[in-house]
């Protein structure tokens, strides 16, 4: 089945079929959020909320903004999430977690793939993010550190100054599709 904008579920299934510490291989699948993930979203994004690495989002606001958000699932359980916020031609990653123990398994990875591939699609210039000064994953992935400034100008004046954030930004390739 076609997922608007990602392609076909089934190529995404391949491409997240991953081995487990168990035996056995898990077959995740990826998908855009709907309102009735609201709760999911929330419940997975807590423990990062609690660590100072996202700020907090009531369900109502996931329920709200569901349509911006991709999921990946593991037998129907949401395990990771990515999502957007759109200025104009600039993208902000604003939300991306990954369960503990779905981590270091490229789930992160290609939910950021993913999104790139979507923004490159709707002509985004850049994609944007705002991590804690010692989470190097952002550089390991292709984007650079910038001054805050450089970022959407609503976005960045919404960041929270006593989380002491590193702005961070990629440029998108257009999509040859």
């Amino acid at each position: 089945m076609a997922v608007p904008g990602l392609g076909r579920v089934g190529d995404v299934r391949r491409e997240f079929s991953v081995n487990t510490s168990v035996s056995q291989a898990s077959l995740l699948s990826l998908r855009r959020a709907r309102r009735a993930d609201a709760e999911a979203l929330h419940d997975l994004s807590a423990p990062f909320v609690a660590l100072g690495r996202l700020r907090h989002r009531d369900v109502v606001e996931f329920a709200r903004r569901h349509a911006d958000f991709l999921v990946v699932e593991d037998d129907n359980r949401i395990v990771a999430c990515a999502g957007v916020q759109r200025f104009g031609g600039d993208w902000v990653l604003d939300n991306l977690c990954v369960h503990s123990s779905f981590q270091g398994r490229r789930t992160g990875s290609l939910l950021l793939e993913r999104t790139l591939q979507e923004a490159a699609r709707s002509s985004a210039r850049a994609l944007y993010a705002a991590s804690s000064p010692t989470n190097a994953w952002f550089l390991g992935h292709g984007f650079v550190e910038v001054e805050p400034a450089a970022g959407p100008r609503r976005w960045v004046s919404q960041l929270d100054p006593a989380r002491n954030s590193v702005v961070y930004r990629r440029w998108i390739r257009r999509s040859s599709a």
